[in-house]
């Protein structure tokens, strides 16, 4: 028995070729690629609907969507490169709300560009900062889904080790209940 990597319910996006999507202003692999998505977030090719399906049938909010889902692959390691030419002592980070978090909504913008010697615990100062209301809560930071960091490590380090094929540092943040 082979295993269905979709259900009958769901429908398979077809291919298009990348030229034909729309990209951000700043996507140096496809700079003539229409833009007519600018003005609203723009679109993975796969994932052609602002609000995605779970698994119990409700929908999933635009927001609480990831990053790599919302853009494709060529527009995000332009804007990292955009970050890292203009800002060369800082480092580009994509901080989202881990996918299992029920209490801590997600922040209003994902990207931080910080300095190379900044450590997790300042970035978790700046997460907790950012939440406004829910800035009382317990924070945990976690690296590329993979661990959770020492609040005194170098985020140079963590991004020299850690870092996306885009040139991103993916960073999820959670409260206490969703590590175990």
């Amino acid at each position: 028995m082979g295993f269905l990597p979709f259900s009958s319910k769901q429908e398979v996006a077809p291919f298009i070729p990348p030229e034909q999507i729309a990209h951000t202003s700043r996507c140096i692999f496809y700079p003539d690629a229409p833009q007519k998505l600018r003005k609203r977030p723009l679109l993975n090719p796969q994932f052609n609907h602002p609000n995605k399906i779970d698994k119990d049938g409700k929908e999933i909010p635009f927001s609480y969507v990831s990053y790599k889902e919302k853009l494709p692959f060529c527009c995000r390691k332009s804007e990292a490169q955009n970050y890292k030419n203009h800002h060369e002592d800082m480092i580009p980070i994509i901080c989202e709300r881990f996918h299992h978090e029920k209490r801590i909504p997600p922040l209003p913008n994902c990207q931080f560009l910080l300095p190379k010697h900044a450590t997790v615990g300042q970035l978790q100062a700046l997460i907790k900062r950012n939440l406004g209301d829910f800035a009382g809560m317990a924070v945990y930071l976690l690296i590329a889904n993979e661990f959770l960091p020492c609040l005194t490590e170098n985020l140079s380090q963590l991004y020299r080790d850690h870092r996306d094929q885009d040139g991103f540092l993916y960073i999820s943040y959670s409260s206490e209940d969703s590590y175990g």
